[in-house]
């Protein structure tokens, strides 16, 4: 994680990494679930990614103080196949199949944040709000097993956050598992948002990074 958070009056600077955050957090819980439904060109995606986390020993104002945050995230939106082609790979000496699509949709943000004075007084909000996003992915089968997945978008525009960004680099090997197609994924995830609201006592201020690894298993029905 890495910004700028507000919770009334108290307002901290978080610059962790994702190994950073593992020596210094309480605790760090963290899962994502990802859907798609459609037919040969166009898709319906539903994302959705959890996110607690404790860190410790953060500077918060003049002293230092615990953070503790506690993220949604849920994506609903569509995918609509823009161009199909192949890309001659000189190492393989074969082409590529490459498809490229457009996102559009909706993300919501639930965000829940406290801040802890090791000298002083608790500060806690929790804010909601939606932002449109636009963006486009494009997929590359690089073998028979092995393929890559990039997607990148942009959102909020002042329509909840001031601006949000995303990246996502994937790749994935193909397997079988209980007789259907599955794939392996790795890969690593990065989403920026710059989002703040209300004033004095009431004042939230969500201007942050949340970046780790992707790691899991993709199943087709």
């Amino acid at each position: 994680m890495n910004g700028r958070t507000q919770v009334g009056p108290s307002s901290s600077d978080v610059s962790a990494s994702f190994f950073d955050t593992l020596r210094n957090t309480d605790r760090l819980i963290g899962f994502m679930g990802h859907a798609e439904i459609g037919r040969a060109n166009w898709r319906i995606i539903v994302d959705a990614v959890y996110t607690h986390a404790v860190v410790k020993n953060l500077g918060v104002g003049p002293g230092t103080g615990r953070f503790q945050s506690d993220a949604g995230i849920f994506e609903i939106g569509g995918a609509l196949t823009l161009a199909r082609f192949d890309m001659f790979n000189a190492l393989a000496m074969r082409t590529n199949p490459v498809v490229l699509e457009g996102l559009a949709g909706a993300r919501i943000s639930v965000i829940s944040q406290q801040l802890s004075l090791n000298a002083g007084p608790n500060a806690s909000l929790n804010q909601t709000w939606a932002e449109p996003f636009i963006g486009a992915r494009v997929r590359v089968d690089l073998s028979e097993r092995w393929s890559m997945r990039l997607r990148g978008d942009i959102g909020g525009f002042g329509l909840g956050s001031d601006f949000a960004w995303q990246t996502i680099g994937l790749a994935s090997y193909r397997i079988t598992m209980m007789g259907r197609q599955a794939e392996a994924v790795f890969g690593y995830r990065a989403l920026g948002q710059d989002y703040r609201t209300g004033s004095g006592l009431r004042r939230f201020e969500w201007n942050m990074v949340q970046h780790g690894p992707v790691l899991g298993m993709n199943m087709r029905f």
